[in-house]
């Protein structure tokens, strides 16, 4: 995160000098050359404390949330944003549970199996965070505190209750991480499909698991065949309804 926290500290230091500039523009060059009402108007709202911080913020808004985006018509000019580390948007998710770390003296369960959901990753310049979701086993899903490393991997502590007793404790926490796999060619490297490893945390909540997860981006499916995919999820049911053309 350490490039995008730099990214908005930069430009909302530039944003704040240029409102003071303007406001003072307008109070000593613009309004006295004014009618007498409208340069009043002018030296009023240019000094005051409610428009300046209505400036300040909408200019911050937009420099959290949009600017560090990749934008297509700002490519022409050569700025790509920090589309390498874009991971906001809806992702179709797919865990590979692949080796019981801790048995249940109750519960007899084979790997691997897997498990599939959608998630909304939620990103700007200060945060990211994956939003809660439901899946095939589960009721919720979500991160508890996340960040992006100087590599460009997605690092996360995430809580899951389980909705299927005959595999999972109700309640489990655990740390997963995701690299970009595959990069989209029609822009400037937004990551299309992320690719990773997962565990859950050791304790005396069992049986706990560790294994593979697979995200592809929505909006990109459409163009994907399970080829595209790391080996281990080529056939795995993203795969299968790739091959559907059930994801878009």
């Amino acid at each position: 995160m350490d490039n995008l926290r730099r990214h908005y500290q930069n430009w909302t230091r530039v944003w704040a000098v240029m409102i003071v500039l303007l406001s003072s523009y307008t109070i000593t060059i613009v309004a006295p050359y004014m009618s007498g009402s409208i340069g009043q108007i002018l030296t009023k709202y240019a000094a005051s404390t409610g428009v300046l911080s209505a400036a300040f913020f909408a200019g911050e808004l937009f420099i959290r949330k949009m600017s560090w985006k990749s934008v297509s018509w700002l490519h022409r000019v050569g700025y790509h944003g920090q589309d390498a580390i874009n991971y906001e948007g809806w992702w179709y998710g797919e865990t590979l549970y692949e080796v019981l770390e801790q048995a249940s003296l109750d519960q007899s369960v084979a790997v691997p199996f897997r498990t599939t959901h959608e998630v909304r990753i939620n990103q700007d310049c200060l945060l990211v965070k994956i939003e809660n979701t439901a899946g095939t086993s589960f009721a919720s899903w979500g991160s508890v505190t996340a960040t992006i490393d100087q590599e460009g991997i997605l690092r996360f502590l995430y809580v899951v209750n389980y909705t299927d007793p005959a595999r999972f404790k109700p309640r489990l926490f655990g740390y997963e991480w995701l690299s970009p796999f595959l990069r989209s060619p029609r822009d400037t490297g937004r990551p299309v499909i992320i690719h990773g490893r997962f565990g859950h945390t050791v304790g005396e909540h069992k049986p706990t698991y560790s294994g593979s997860t697979l995200f592809i981006r929505r909006g990109y499916a459409a163009s994907l065949t399970p080829k595209d995919l790391p080996k281990s999820f080529q056939n795995g049911e993203l795969a299968a309804r790739l091959t559907a053309g059930e994801l878009v």
